[in-house]
């Protein structure tokens, strides 16, 4: 396991497009105010544009960077290719302490109209103060806080959506409040 030093002391940048498996993750001396972080470059599908993921991730993370929560992770930088953001332990995550930190994650969030929708322990992780805080947004969704009902931006349809609205979900908040059961 890593320990906190290691874990923190270089850039860590993911790369989805390469085929080498070995090579999505590399480590970098890349800084941002002089501190490591995580750098998301954005998937690319075969014609060589952002799928709707990595297009509603992007539209999400520029609303996170407005709007610093305590359990969501800092977005620094958003670029049509990239999102810069804090970087954080994954790798020593406790199930116990993380869940009672999603619930305030998930307030956070939907306070600014974020529908998180994909809760699940691999998109949790602890900064260098061990506060845990959630990252991964492509799954997500936004609505407009003066009418809750509607979504801004639809997140997309993978199991926790198709299983809520097949529940009988049918508003944004129903269907992020059933995905986060199964947390």
């Amino acid at each position: 396991m890593k320990t906190k030093d290691s874990t923190f002391s270089k850039t860590i940048i993911l790369d989805p497009n390469t085929d080498n498996l070995h090579y999505k993750y590399t480590k970098s001396r890349l800084t941002k105010n002089r501190q490591p972080f995580f750098r998301k470059i954005s998937y690319k599908s075969k014609s060589g544009r952002p799928d709707r993921g990595v297009q509603n991730e992007i539209q999400i993370c520029s609303l996170l960077i407005k709007h610093r929560l305590p359990n969501v992770v800092n977005i620094y930088e958003v670029a049509s290719d990239y999102i810069d953001m804090e970087l954080l332990d994954v790798e020593s995550v406790n199930y116990e302490e993380a869940r009672c930190s999603m619930h305030q994650a998930k307030e956070q969030l939907e306070s600014v109209g974020i529908m998180y929708m994909d809760w699940k322990l691999d998109n949790v992780g602890k900064n260098k103060e061990g506060i845990y805080k959630v990252f991964d947004f492509d799954v997500s969704g936004l609505i407009d806080l003066e009418n809750p009902t509607e979504w801004l931006v639809s997140p997309l349809k993978y199991y926790s959506y198709k299983r809520a609205t097949e529940e009988g979900a049918k508003t944004p908040i129903e269907i992020d409040n059933y995905a986060f059961t199964y947390f």
